[in-house]
């Protein structure tokens, strides 16, 4: 029974903790007790063979749940514990791709695509880490209805009138007071990079 208890708190430690030397000292502990207890079931000194065996198989994947607490691509506090996806490419879009982002952009808040566009308003009332755009899914040439684009971030170096091709993360719908006083929206998102 101590080798079972001791199997299964091994698995649970052994992914946060990794192979320190707690819960290597676990994971022997409850090895060997597993490791006796089946032996002593098999030689018919005592019952729980299967307790022993229930033991054995936890330790072996308690020794897995270490080795994936102690891998390099785990980020949780101390960096252990945690698999970190990467986030997805930028994407290019289509036409229809980006009307449908344009129509209901908060449905598509987290993606990551690739826009073109000129800067429409880059002065005081946007301030240092916002800019609006005219933009679309292609160059504005060959794209005959652009959207307003409020685009996040390290906008700094931009001007009116500059071409932006640029990958970004969308938030969602922004609405925003005009300088003219009224009010409007448009699809918010966060500059990742420049092109």
């Amino acid at each position: 029974m101590w080798a079972l208890g001791l199997s299964g708190c091994a698995v649970l430690i052994g992914p946060v903790l990794g192979f320190g030397p707690f819960t290597v000292s676990v994971w022997l502990i409850a090895t060997v007790l597993a490791a006796v207890a089946l032996r002593r079931a098999q030689s018919g000194r005592s019952a729980g063979r299967g307790t022993a065996v229930v033991a054995l198989v936890l330790s072996g994947v308690a020794f897995l749940a270490m080795i994936v607490g102690s891998s390099d691509w785990s980020v949780a506090p101390g960096g252990k514990g945690a698999l970190v996806v990467a986030p997805e490419a930028p994407r290019e879009v289509t036409v229809a791709e980006w009307n449908a982002i344009v129509r209901d952009p908060d449905s598509h808040a987290g993606e990551r695509i690739v826009v073109h566009g000129t800067v429409r308003q880059a002065d005081a009332n946007t301030g240092t880490e916002l800019v609006l755009l005219s933009a679309g899914p292609v160059p504005a040439a060959s794209f005959d209805h652009p959207t307003t684009l409020a685009l996040r971030g390290d906008v700094l170096a931009l001007s009116e009138g500059d071409t932006v091709h640029a990958e970004i993360e969308i938030n969602g719908l922004l609405a925003y007071d005009t300088t003219l006083g009224g009010s409007d929206s448009a699809v918010d998102a966060d500059l990742l990079t420049l092109r």
